[in-house]
């Protein structure tokens, strides 16, 4: 008897009830409209979506197009609105108990940014309550604390989130990373912190975050597309700090023996770099007036534009304006050489790294820079030029800028830290048992690989007359690069260096599909990519040079690598050649090969 009505009150818990149904969406013959019907195939929603989802619990995700849009939103069972259907995008996670929706909305908040419509990411619950107001740039994806980290649609500033409405770190960091240490946070003064609450600085207090080079003062594009574009091209829109830009005491021609001083003011007067000398320079393309000999005209349009050259706060307040006008000048070997408006011929290092106390230097001029038009004036490429013609469809760039205006050296990152300590033990043993590591590689040592030839006992390796260029690239968030491949700078007396570091990393498929130099035997299961990374003489990290996936010939004194296609030795080279033992030529992308190097 027991049995019997417990099979009852099991059968009686099973059956749909009008809150509990179970529907499916099912589109309509007729309409080509999708609605929900129950078991019965009754319509228990009419059919009034272009697309609908399966139910989640009680929600689900629906579409509708509009002019051609497609506008989601979420219902429940009863066909009632919980999101309205004006989003770009929504998802359901009910384990989590959270609706995601990318949103319209209108910025209207002076301390972020104005007169901007944007869709961006809000966090709901599942009655549609929200917890967040839609403000991220990305979906958040929450982790099992219930924490995300987030980027602010507006300011493109990053901090990380919790799944019940509150603050972890706040949105004011230019990069937060999890780690197992908790999260390692890039603040806005370039301090890097490793904290699980955002209090607590990293082991060895006050790090630089050396080469990132972030730049939040906002960009005003009027919303003129020659504006966007330029962002980014010749030093426009970088920060210059002081020991980047200086005044030239002549004028760059050829090979120029010049004086580097202090940039100057409009009356003459030198600038005032700060009381920690965190001030910046920025150039930005700026309309010019009618008849200024600084103007130069856009190709299409017949705008005039000129580059002005303003000094800021580190914190993004305007100072003053050093050059109203002025003109990108010439490609120097160096870096680059700019002309402002009261004559003067200022000279922008190259390497962001360069030390403040170099006062005399020999600057090479590689060609005038060409400003008959804007275009060629600030280096568009000739894509870059085409897609001037409708930059909406390629992208709303200058839209994008203005919410965006960050850049950094990606090149110039600090090395990633290894968190598997299994790796680290192994990178630790590479190290000690292969002198290539050991090795300081200075100027003089590192060769551009022109051709390589090996034979059946020596090899030839050709190396170019050109000297090896840092792999540099400007990256935006808005996913716009610049590659910059500048001359290494050595530092002022040529005493930097660079090692060659192994970087393991296990592989979790098939050796075949990672990327690497292979290690497959039972105990390591690792591929090696190497990193080049420059260091002062005192060992201080300046920047990554270049990787590669694998090395390409050598012996014990010389070893190539592809990729990078570079030579590293103490050699000197005859008559453009090297020879080395090609018998030593590891071909087949395994660690053993590595066995030729051990000392």
């Amino acid at each position: 008897m027991r049995r019997f009505l417990f099979v009852i009150l099991l059968a009686a818990s099973l059956c749909p009830t009008a809150a509990a149904q179970i529907l499916k969406p099912v589109k309509d013959k007729d309409s080509k409209l999708f609605g929900y019907q129950d078991e019965t195939k009754n319509w228990v929603i009419a059919p009034r979506f272009n697309n609908a989802k399966k139910f989640h619990g009680s929600l689900a995700e629906v579409m509708v197009k509009q002019d051609g849009n497609k506008i989601w939103g979420v219902i429940n069972t009863e066909g009632e609105d919980v999101v309205p259907l004006e989003c770009e995008d929504v998802s359901v996670n009910d384990r989590q108990g959270i609706i995601l929706a990318n949103r319209y909305f209108t910025l209207n908040d002076p301390g972020r940014y104005t007169n901007t419509d944007l869709y961006a990411w809000g966090v709901y619950d599942l009655e549609g309550n929200e917890i967040w107001a839609p403000q991220f740039d990305s979906k958040p994806s929450f982790n099992s604390d219930g924490n995300a980290i987030v980027k602010d649609k507006a300011t493109r500033k990053v901090g990380v989130i919790s799944i019940d409405g509150h603050f972890v770190i706040d949105m004011v960091n230019f990069g937060i990373s999890s780690s197992l240490k908790g999260y390692t946070v890039l603040d806005s003064n370039l301090n890097v912190y490793t904290t699980g609450n955002a209090s607590a600085p990293a082991k060895g207090g006050r790090t630089l975050f050396l080469g990132v080079v972030p730049c939040t003062i906002p960009y005003n594009t009027d919303g003129d597309d020659m504006k966007a574009a330029a962002y980014g091209h010749r030093r426009i829109g970088e920060r210059l700090t002081c020991n980047t830009v200086f005044c030239l005491d002549t004028e760059p021609s050829g090979r120029t023996n010049v004086t580097l001083g202090n940039i100057r003011t409009i009356d003459g007067q030198n600038i005032d770099w700060g009381r920690y000398n965190d001030r910046f320079v920025r150039l930005e393309l700026a309309y010019a007036p009618e008849g200024s000999q600084f103007a130069v005209p856009d190709s299409k349009t017949g705008v005039l534009y000129t580059v002005a050259a303003n000094i800021y706060e580190p914190g993004g307040e305007f100072i003053e304006s050093l050059s109203p006008e002025g003109l990108l000048y010439a490609d120097l070997a160096q870096g680059l050489a700019y002309k402002t408006s009261s004559g003067q011929y200022w000279f922008i290092a190259g390497d962001p790294n360069w030390p403040g106390n170099v006062r005399r230097t020999t600057l090479n001029v590689n060609r005038m820079i060409d400003c008959n038009c804007v275009e060629d004036m600030v280096g568009l490429s000739t894509s870059e030029k085409n897609d001037l013609c409708n930059f909406w469809r390629s992208g709303r760039r200058h839209q994008e800028v203005e919410l965006a205006d960050i850049g950094a050296l990606l090149s110039y990152d600090l090395p990633a830290e290894l968190e598997n300590r299994d790796a680290v033990r192994y990178q630790d043993r590479l190290i000690s048992s292969y002198g290539m590591f050991f090795r300081r590689y200075r100027k003089g040592q590192i060769y551009q690989i022109s051709s390589f030839r090996s034979g059946k006992d020596e090899g030839t390796v050709k190396v170019s007359d050109e000297q090896p260029r840092a792999n540099m690239r400007l990256e935006y968030p808005t996913g716009f690069t610049y590659e910059l491949r500048d001359p290494i700078f050595w530092g002022a007396r040529g005493d930097r260096y660079v090692r060659i570091v192994p970087v393991p990393k296990r592989y979790r498929v098939t050796p075949v599909a990672s990327n690497g130099l292979i290690d497959d035997r039972p105990d390591s299961k690792y591929v090696i990519t190497f990193e080049f990374r420059l260091y002062e003489e005192d060992g201080t990290f300046v920047q990554t040079l270049g990787t590669s996936r694998s090395i390409w010939f050598g012996d014990e004194e010389i070893v190539g690598f592809k990729d990078i296609e570079w030579v590293f030795t103490n050699r000197e080279p005859k008559n453009g050649s090297i020879r080395f033992l090609s018998r030593h030529e590891p071909l087949t992308g395994r660690i053993q090969d590595l066995d030729w190097m051990q000392f």
